[in-house]
């Protein structure tokens, strides 16, 4: 690739977005290093540092950039250095005459007027100067401050969407970095309503575009964070001005909560009522705002109504009576959160016998609920501990390490009158349990005790897991670990049928190397190369590990 053409080695829209960049000098710093090497900074959401090497005819070399692109050959950040380096050489060349200086003078000779009409005939013609040019200035009045987001949201939707509207996997990151950095730019007002105003057009496309966009690498999902934190700090500056942009934005932040966009969304539009809780210190919007809540609780359904129910604790601890809060805890006890700040409070004013019969009647409610339960009992642990109550801590730590916490197993250490037994009793007692968490528990405890006839008696349960304990094995049981290494390979080969899972079976015979030695991976290297002499693509892998090992 070379500076002079580069644009017909990058993809259109690669180009496009790095042109812009390009033109809106958000290429900030470039260093050179010696002759042809560079340092380029490129802002983005970020500042992305791009690295490259150009040679004296202009082939670029190398050319990395520290963003996370990973969909093609270059991204927009490396391509708008590009740019910039090709302009500087440009420049270069041109040593003999200063041509900025030079449009200086003449552009400060121009007539006013006919540099106006230069500059729209010219804007007229680059629709990325035009709306540089109308950055330079804000717009008489709120409503076209907004139409002007408004286009510029439709600007980046057009650039990003394909003919159906979809914006695919690729588009994702770029779309919500340009959202992004239109949200840092326009709400950068001094009206706390304008700014919750410009945030909620980006919140509002960007919660409408889950729909039809892949956001399986959850950039949507951080750009809707940073709206809701700018309708947050919005409100949060509201509520130091006068009673009117208080009462205007706690009107509009309850109607957006009602927006349709987040029919599918609930917790999102839970979130943006979190942000109304800056608001309020003053009862009446307090008022408001709860009587709000609660018409939504009344229609809501049980799981987004532990959301409500955490919104309206906030808003009592923020300004009602103690007496009202714990009206609130005993109404709505029933809701594991609720229960969890009952629980909590009870504990620190004391009242542990409270706080522990709280946390056993959470275990009868929630016995159908794995994660619930366990909760109850974790938090049940910890207050017993705390009062001294060792026996009923101990109980509740086994069965909680029984329940896959191996964290556990240190409490028990510290409660157990009988500690040199415990780890014997522990792996009974996992094994007993017959379940997946118990076996994650134990298979973490024999490692991390580094109990080596576990490890082997486990291995022989299961060859595969010869690959996790052969190296400790090996100096103590060389012949059984190389019996269990082959079984595992040979069982391996017999159900492999496509080129991965060959390819998979020489890693595994790559990795055998530093827990077999050498000599025995390549003699079951023969043994397969006989065994599966009809498989060409088996025989081409192996040929393959067998000059890597030999290289």
């Amino acid at each position: 690739m070379n500076l002079t053409h580069f644009e017909n080695r990058i993809s259109e829209v690669i180009l496009k977005r790095a042109h812009r960049y390009f033109l809106e000098g958000r290429v900030t710093d470039v260093r050179e290093i010696t002759g042809g090497e560079f340092e380029v900074v490129v802002e983005g959401t970020t500042d992305y540092e791009v690295s490259l090497v150009v040679e004296a005819n202009g082939d670029i070399l190398y050319s990395e950039c520290s963003c996370p692109y990973d969909m093609g050959p270059v991204c927009k950040h490396e391509a708008a250095a590009y740019y910039e380096i090709r302009k500087i050489l440009q420049e270069r060349r041109l040593s003999n005459s200063v041509p900025s200086a030079e449009l200086t003078k003449i552009l400060e000779a121009m007539p006013r007027k006919e540099l106006i009409s230069l500059l729209l005939e010219q804007a007229q013609k680059d629709q990325l100067l035009r709306e540089k040019l109308i950055g330079h200035g804000k717009p008489a009045g709120d409503g076209s401050y907004i139409s002007g987001v408004e286009r510029a949201i439709e600007k980046i939707e057009d650039n990003y969407s394909d003919r159906y509207g979809f914006i695919g996997y690729a588009e994702t990151m770029d779309y919500a970095d340009d959202m992004e950095e239109l949200l840092d730019k326009r709400s950068d007002v001094e009206d706390p309503v304008l700014k919750a105003e410009v945030a909620w057009r980006i919140l509002r496309k960007a919660v409408g575009a889950l729909k039809y966009a892949d956001d399986s690498g959850g950039s949507f999902e951080l750009l809707i964070d940073s709206a809701i934190e700018t309708i947050r700090q919005a409100a949060e500056e509201a509520a130091k001005e006068e009673r009117e942009a208080g009462e205007k934005l706690l009107e509009r932040i309850v109607v957006w909560s009602a927006d349709k966009v987040f029919d599918e969304w609930k917790y999102i539009s839970h979130n943006l009522l979190f942000a109304a809780l800056e608001l309020a210190d003053v009862p009446d919007f307090r008022k408001r705002l709860m009587e709000w809540i609660m018409e939504l609780f009344r229609k809501a359904d049980e799981y987004d109504r532990r959301d409500l129910l955490d919104i309206q604790m906030e808003l009592i601890v923020r300004g009602g009576s103690e007496e009202e809060l714990n009206r609130f805890l005993d109404e709505y006890v029933q809701y594991s959160n609720v229960r969890e700040e009952a629980i909590r409070r009870a504990a620190n004013a004391g009242a542990f016998k409270e706080a522990i019969e709280l946390a056993r009647q959470g275990e009868e409610q929630d016995s159908e609920d794995a994660g619930l339960m366990k909760k109850w009992r974790a938090m049940r642990f910890n207050l017993h501990k705390e009062t001294g109550q060792k026996r009923e801590a101990e109980k509740l730590a086994w069965m909680l390490l029984v329940d896959g916490e191996l964290n556990y197993y240190g409490e028990l250490r510290e409660l157990s009158a009988d500690s040199g037994q415990l780890y014997e009793t522990a792996k009974q007692k996992l094994k007993d349990a017959g379940t997946w968490r118990a076996e994650r528990v134990f298979l973490s405890l024999i490692d991390q005790e580094n109990d080596l006839p576990e490890m082997m008696a486990r291995s022989w349960a299961k060859p595969s897991s010869i690959t996790s304990y052969g190296k400790r094995l090996a100096g103590e049981y060389p012949e059984e670990v190389a019996e269990i290494y082959e079984t595992y390979i040979m069982d391996t080969a017999k159900r492999s049928s496509n080129r991965g899972q060959y390819r998979e079976l020489c890693n595994i015979l790559k990795a055998g190397i530093g827990t077999i030695g050498k000599v025995q991976v390549e003699s079951l290297i023969v043994r397969l190369e006989a065994d599966y002499r009809r498989r060409p693509a088996m025989l081409d892998e192996l040929e393959r590990l067998k000059r890597e090992i030999h290289s």
